[in-house]
């Protein structure tokens, strides 16, 4: 019989018993949902299992859901404990890091304030670029931060506001980045198929592109599509 079974078909006393649980809870977290009220309050209790199983948080008492050491743990361990903790904490810097870090995607649920942050962004973007469609506006249109956004993930122009979309070198930056939306979908295909009239006949950005994936020759203008220098890097 596993420790889970073993603690939930027993008698009250065992869920209630501190020292076994802090021992089991060390090889499984989430015994917590089977402990006693009293232990999921208890503070030591639910930090050791929060360190084994980050979502272990969803059984701990309410104030120790917004004890700003436990959280940091749990998401430290597992980004989506962050879903399980207090509101103030989804604004705690440190703690949010500390998530992103783990899963980018985090970003979605944290406060707007953080969604402003460079630095939250940019490590949310390190773990995962399609973080970067919960970033606010202002950082969308913020010429600068969107140069060092587009290095991290090209991909990542498509969500910037509409002027930087078109600019010669945020796009040049993007399309020189070696990425890809799916493996079988490379980046420079996909941002001169959606690229303004501009961009499409710019020779400089479509030989970037093309010496990346051939295949965006084909979206570029049609004039450069001729082009026998272009040609011949796409294999044509």
């Amino acid at each position: 019989m596993g420790l889970s079974s073993l603690i939930q078909h027993t008698d009250k006393s065992l869920k209630a018993d501190r020292d076994f649980l802090l021992k089991a809870l060390k090889e499984d977290g989430q015994l917590l949902k089977h402990a006693a009220k009293t232990l999921q309050a208890d503070r030591e209790v639910v930090l050791v299992a929060v360190k084994a199983f980050g979502r272990a948080l969803q059984h701990a008492a309410e104030s120790l859901q917004a004890d700003r050491e436990i959280v940091l743990a749990a998401v430290k361990q597992d980004s989506r404990a962050l879903d399980f903790s207090h509101q103030d904490l989804k604004a705690d810097r440190d703690v949010v890091l500390a998530a992103v870090k783990q899963d980018g995607y985090v970003l979605e649920d944290v406060h707007n304030s953080l969604k402003a942050d460079r630095e939250v962004v940019l490590e949310a973007m390190k773990q995962n670029g399609g973080a970067f469609r919960a970033a606010a506006k202002s950082l969308k249109a913020d010429r600068e931060f969107m140069l060092k956004v587009v290095k991290i993930h090209g991909w990542a122009l498509q969500y910037a506001a509409e002027p930087l979309q078109a600019d010669r070198e945020i796009v040049l930056a993007a399309v020189k980045r070696n990425c890809a939306i799916s493996p079988r979908a490379p980046i420079q295909t996909w941002l001169l198929k959606h690229a303004p009239k501009s961009i499409k006949s710019d020779r400089e950005i479509v030989f970037a592109a093309v010496k990346e994936d051939p295949w965006a020759l084909y979206e570029s203008s049609e004039e450069l599509q001729q082009d026998e220098e272009l040609r011949k890097i796409a294999g044509l």
